[in-house]
């Protein structure tokens, strides 16, 4: 149903859930989202979601 749903609201992926899963798996390198925050695992800290502000 939840991938259905995503597909009506214009979701191109193939499988999103599986795609989702794999954006808070902190084993697989680079920035990953954890209960600690977004986490740069490959440096193992937490890093600011905003990098820079824009005027």
């Amino acid at each position: 149903i939840v991938e259905r749903k995503l597909k009506e609201l214009g979701c191109k992926l193939k499988s999103p859930i599986i795609t989702l899963s794999f954006i808070a798996l902190p084993v697989i390198p680079k920035l990953k989202l954890t209960d600690l925050g977004l986490v740069d695992v490959e440096n193992f800290r937490v890093v600011a979601p905003v990098v820079k502000k824009e005027d």
